[in-house]
């Protein structure tokens, strides 16, 4: 067996492997970074393939012929490691740079091709006489020298690139670019130890520390997760933001969140990076609004030790660069103090405030959905009109204050006969209504006849001891649910209602489908 055999099989194993990863990267494809990692490491295993026979060579023919081999990987390495490093921190070389990247890997690869006819590359070749199976061994001209030195300058500056990352991604994430950057120093430390001579036999360690580094760059890229997404989000998330701030990627997955956002979700932790949304434990509605096609609004509202806290969030969707998918933000804003404001302003529009019931405006509107109800589904509904009598010779004589009183006392004694399904409301003055859904005439009769007695029996004190007695009129309609009334239409027949209980002496309820009851008699 040559005892070259399993340094050679070594190279085989490495360029089988990268051929491997190579091909998961254009399956993933869609990750950012994944097309120029695929051909890094497709010329790695081209590298190393060709070692591998150079190697396996008896003669300074094949060898010379199998290190041209691999020289087509060699050169092109630097250009794809450049353009890998950029794209996987969220970065991208302009098309310019991309040109000029490919043309210094052309160069040193001619320079290694022609170097026959110049002479200046691998000066005088020949096999090294300590080496126990043939190696390849030169003097280094000056031509050698350029693609080395392009070389290391390129895994420089894609080391300075995962540095600079590692400062501007959140602590959770440091660990992970450090992968990144271990797996990046071992090409290097390979191409100097066998430049240096420091490698028994003058055998090239570079290709075999690429074969180490690249699974590293993929088991970075696919399992953990790291896209270039996450820098380009946390360009916008600012660790002193007061408004809470969570980045997911096209897939759905956790890529970060501010300070801010782990005060309002206590859920979120390192130990969720690169997880799926659905998994972070978040709330039903932010994991619908930020894995939803759309972009939008997202309102939410978290119990608090002492009241809940209400949040106003936007979901908005930011390009990657290089065209690859777009990160998902959700940015959340506190507005407790506002919701509150805007609650009070909401029931102050749809609350008397003086009486603590409907507001005339809102109580037509809860109407008009009670008749849309009853139309749909064929259910009864009635209406009550109320007007107290006489009410100006109580504030004529009383005064105002114990006017405000005398409504105040209507209305609650009204909560007290009506059911709770049923809608009371202040229409203006001294004019009142009851909404009685699910409610025929009979019915909306008897329970007019019940508020009547109820408002006539109460008795209001005033600040000085004067005790008010106050009686109410009260018109009745109702909704044949055959012929359901609309809103206008209903108001009118409970108004005519009323109005023919004043005309009939007051103290009383009527109806325009009804025979006029005869006039109360009084002074007896």
């Amino acid at each position: 067996m040559p005892e070259s055999l399993p340094y050679s099989l070594a190279m085989f194993a490495a360029a089988a492997l990268q051929l491997g990863l190579a091909a998961v990267a254009l399956r993933r494809r869609d990750v950012s970074g994944a097309r120029a990692f695929a051909a890094l490491t497709l010329a790695s295993a081209l590298y190393s393939a060709g070692y591998a026979m150079e190697l396996g060579s008896m003669d300074l023919e094949r060898i010379l012929f199998w290190n041209h081999v691999e020289h087509f990987g060699i050169a092109f390495l630097p250009a794809f490691w450049a353009i890998y490093s950029v794209q996987v921190v969220g970065g991208r070389i302009p098309r310019t740079g991309v040109l000029i990247l490919l043309g210094m890997s052309t160069i040193s690869l001619v320079l290694v091709l022609t170097d026959s006819l110049h002479g200046q590359g691998h000066v005088a070749p020949r096999l090294r006489p300590d080496a126990p199976f043939p190696v390849l061994d030169f003097d280094r001209g000056t031509a050698y020298w350029f693609p080395v030195l392009y070389s290391n300058a390129v895994l420089l500056f894609g080391n300075v690139r995962l540095a600079m990352a590692m400062r501007r991604v959140p602590a959770p994430w440091r660990a992970r670019y450090a992968l990144l950057a271990a797996g990046s120093v071992l090409p290097w430390a390979g191409l100097l130890l066998y430049v240096s001579g420091s490698v028994p036999w003058g055998l090239d360690l570079t290709a075999l520390s690429l074969a180490v580094a690249t699974p590293l760059f993929a088991w970075g890229m696919f399992h953990l997760g790291m896209l270039d997404l996450v820098p380009v989000a946390r360009d916008r998330v600012f660790e002193g933001m007061r408004d809470a701030v969570l980045v997911v990627d096209h897939l759905g997955r956790v890529l970060d969140f501010n300070p801010a956002a782990r005060r309002v979700f206590p859920v979120l932790s390192a130990r969720i990076l690169g997880r799926p949304l659905a998994d972070s434990g978040l709330p039903r509605v932010v994991v619908d609004g930020m894995t939803g096609p759309d972009d939008g609004e997202v309102d939410l509202e978290l119990p608090g030790p002492q009241e809940s806290r209400v949040f106003r969030g936007n979901v908005s969707s930011i390009n990657a660069p290089g065209g690859s998918h777009a990160v998902r933000i959700l940015t959340l804003v506190d507005v407790t103090a506002m919701a509150s404001v805007l609650g009070e302003l909401r029931t102050q529009a749809h609350t008397d405030l003086l009486t603590g019931t409907l507001s005339r405006r809102r109580f037509q509107e809860v109407l008009e959905i009670e008749i849309s109800r009853s139309r749909r589904h064929g259910h009864s509904l009635s209406l009550l009109m109320m007007d107290l009598d006489h009410f100006k010779s109580v504030n004529d004589t009383f005064g105002h204050d114990a006017g405000d009183r005398v409504l105040m006392a209507v209305a609650d004694s009204c909560r007290e006969v009506i059911r709770g399904s049923d809608a009371l409301g202040r229409l203006g003055g001294e004019e009142f209504a009851v909404l009685l859904p699910e409610t025929g005439p009979m019915g909306a009769r008897v329970a007019a006849e019940r508020l009547r007695q109820r408002i006539e029996a109460q008795r209001v004190t005033t600040s000085d001891g004067s005790v008010i007695q106050v009686t109410v009129s009260i018109g009745v309609a109702s909704a044949d649910p055959a012929e359901p009334a609309e809103l206008a239409a209903l108001l009118d027949a409970a108004d005519r209602g009323l109005y023919r209980a004043k005309q009939s002496g007051r103290n009383r309820v009527g109806r325009i489908d009804e025979p006029a009851p005869e006039p109360l008699i009084t002074g007896f």
